[in-house]
């Protein structure tokens, strides 16, 4: 019942059951079933079109699930009659995953196929479809799932030269995009698991190279070496050149490391990544069925399809409308952010969406039946501006969980430190320091890398101790002032009075 009324709801949506008539040569679209919790169509304003994108597929994994009134890590928006739409049906039959998992994951693989052979002029500059993705969540969300099936259809459509490898060097990777050398200059980085990479990122010096370079190849750069082991009579300078590259990148990566800490807002990383989260499964499936092969042929035919578009894209008038609007707003919103991390992400949202849109707008070419002359259509470039924007809520919001599990960490281990390092006031039951004895001791170097700051103890650390119990305001006597402890943690400081008086 609850099919037939979100069925209903989409009513310009084709029926996934009624497959279309296929063209002379073509495999026939077969039936991809959809799962139980299919979420109902959410319209979005704007002008329709022949093969309408007005209703945008905004998933929460719910059966009875609306537009959401509160954010949702596991909501997907995509655009409906696309193969974004049919990957998604086939992947709930198949996965417990989110369905933020399963959009996120499929993108870069369809922004690979695509290429370069797929780009929107901008001025003397050309965006192609390229997007960094990652999926980000704790240990057993089902991430992997996501990234696994997608990179299966992946290997199916693109040339095994198409792939980088998961570690590499600065001179390796620039062979993986030469061609001489057996590379090829549009590539697909995929792990299910990268915190291994993102931590050699960071830790090492080649590692650091190697992250810089991924900051050009997103901007589609060229690459270039000089080395004398290069010289050769046909090269005597030594010189490699890649005159122009194409890199998509697909992460999965647990809280603690998917924010690129250490080498995200300074190299610019963070802000060319969207981030796909979750809290909870899709759905529960114990058994997964076996897929109908039928299915599996006609998916693989219609990505290997997406390999061979070619097309410059632009703006539909009212498109135009909608994104010189999202320009400006986008300009109001970095006059307002809060953090540098949010004001990274938001410059680098328009390059996302108008990378998004060019996707979407491919995924629904792909099994329509007419041909597709590059324009992107308003209500396409909605969904791609609403996808964009819950990325970077996605991004903001795991930011917060991970100050949270960061700020938890560090305030249980100054209290046992405390613990450790001063006696228990045998008379009030409690350990009782000055602001001065604690800043001395726990805050003595603010200047140094990476060390404790007074604004770290007194802003972060102990309110966090205060919200829990474990610590409070002694109290104040001119500029002297003092905080208590608990001496263990079964001690609860929220419920006692203040009895200490430092002049007593």
């Amino acid at each position: 019942m609850q099919m037939m009324m979100d069925m209903a709801a989409a009513g310009i949506r084709r029926r996934l059951s009624q497959p279309r008539q296929a063209k002379a040569g073509e495999s026939k679209r077969p039936v991809i079933a959809k799962n139980p919790a299919q979420p109902r169509p959410v319209e979005t304003t704007g002008e329709s079109s022949a093969s309408s994108t007005s209703t945008a597929e905004v998933s929460t994994n719910s059966t009875n699930s609306t537009s959401p009134a509160r954010f949702e890590f596991e909501a997907a928006i995509y655009p409906p009659n696309s193969l974004l739409e049919d990957y998604v049906n086939h992947a709930r039959e198949q996965l417990e995953s989110a369905d933020s998992y399963i959009v996120g994951s499929i993108l870069p693989i369809i922004a690979t196929c695509l290429g370069r052979r797929v780009s929107f002029p901008l001025g003397t500059q050309r965006v192609y479809p390229n997007i960094f993705a990652l999926a980000a969540g704790r240990a057993g969300e089902r991430k992997s799932s996501a990234i696994n099936l997608a990179e299966k259809f992946a290997k199916f459509a693109l040339p095994p030269e198409s792939f980088l490898p998961a570690l590499c060097s600065s001179e390796s990777l620039f062979d993986e995009y030469y061609r001489e050398s057996g590379g090829a200059p549009d590539k697909l980085l995929l792990i299910d698991d990268a915190n291994v990479l993102l931590g050699t990122w960071s830790g090492s010096g080649y590692g650091q190279r190697v992250s810089h370079q991924f900051l050009r190849l997103y901007d589609c750069k060229d690459l270039s070496e000089s080395f004398r082991r290069n010289k050769s009579e046909a090269n005597g300078s030594g010189r490699k050149f890649v005159k122009e590259t194409s890199t998509s990148v697909l992460l999965g990566a647990t809280l603690d490391v998917c924010r690129l800490q250490g080498r995200g807002i300074s190299s610019g990383l963070q802000r060319r990544f969207l981030f796909y989260a979750a809290e909870k499964h899709g759905r529960f499936i114990p058994t997964p069925p076996v897929p109908d092969p039928a299915e599996l042929d006609w998916l693989n035919a219609h990505f290997q399809k997406l390999c061979k578009l070619e097309v410059a894209c632009s703006f539909s008038k009212p498109a135009l409308r909608v994104w010189e609007e999202y320009q400006r707003f986008n300009r109001e919103r970095l006059q307002q952010a809060g953090s540098e991390a949010i004001s990274a992400r938001l410059n680098g949202a328009p390059c996302a969406v108008l990378k998004i849109a060019m996707l979407f707008e491919a995924a629904c070419w792909v099994i329509a039946e007419n041909e597709w002359n590059g324009i992107i259509r308003p209500d396409t470039l909605k969904l791609a501006i609403a996808h964009v924007d819950h990325c970077l809520e996605t991004a903001t919001k795991l930011d917060d969980l991970a100050d949270r599990e960061t700020t938890d960490a560090s305030a249980e281990s100054l209290l046992a430190r405390i613990r450790r390092d001063f006696e228990v006031d045998q008379e009030r039951g409690v350990i009782v320091l000055t602001k001065s004895q604690l800043t001395a001791k726990y805050a003595p170097h603010p200047s140094r890398p990476h060390a404790c700051k007074p604004a770290d103890l007194y802003e972060r650390l102990i309110p966090f101790l205060v919200a829990k119990g474990l610590a409070r305001l002694g109290g104040k006597e001119g500029k002297k002032v003092w905080y208590e402890f608990a001496k263990d943690d079964v001690s609860n400081l929220s419920n006692l009075s203040n009895l200490s008086n430092l002049s007593k």
